[in-house]
């Protein structure tokens, strides 16, 4: 939670924007604007639920009713009622059947640190293991500052023990401005 210091109170994270790409019967980028009421209208099968699962989802992740900002389990629950919406094949673009992943992501207020605007967006892929959809990268931008950091999940051989298993790495690209974290895949 983020204090107002012009009031001296706490505010709750907000959600102004979220974002669907390559998701069931949304093609390419989707940009939906939220605001303190909105309202999410159409005819039967044009993505009203889909909107509505996937904004849970993603906002039960990153737990946006929570105290302050923290993840939640290691892979986005896109099956907790009432919106279940079945296994990766079933969220991606059902027009695509070659596409390997998809997008969700939000630009939220008052989400680390007190920043203004900090947008989050999650590419989501396949796991050969799991029918559930599994996070593949995790972007962060702080709009204010145009500081980006992404979260990259490292591929590992899963015959040996390495040592890497569970670590994770941190560089600044200087050429694009972004911190980028690496992850061993039993993180995520």
């Amino acid at each position: 939670m983020a204090v107002d210091s012009s009031a001296g109170k706490e505010t709750m994270p907000q959600i102004n924007k979220f974002f669907l790409e390559d998701i069931r019967c949304f093609m390419g980028i989707q940009n939906l604007e939220i605001r303190p009421i909105t309202f999410i209208v159409g005819e039967n099968s044009t993505g009203k639920s889909t909107v509505l699962g996937c904004l849970q989802a993603v906002a039960d992740y990153i737990n946006l009713d929570r105290s302050s900002f923290s993840f939640g389990q290691p892979s986005i629950d896109f099956n907790f009622g009432p919106y279940e919406m079945g296994s990766f094949r079933d969220i991606i673009r059902r027009k695509e059947p070659m596409l390997k992943e998809f997008k969700l992501g939000m630009e939220v207020n008052n989400l680390i640190l007190n920043k203004e605007r900090t947008k989050v967006i999650f590419t989501l892929g396949e796991d050969k293991n799991h029918s559930e959809p599994i996070i593949k990268k995790m972007i962060f931008s702080d709009l204010e500052n145009a500081v980006e950091i992404e979260v990259n999940q490292i591929k590992i051989n899963s015959d040996s023990e390495s040592s890497i298993m569970g670590e994770s790495t941190v560089r600044y690209d200087d050429k694009s401005n972004k911190y980028i974290v690496e992850i061993g895949n039993s993180f995520i």
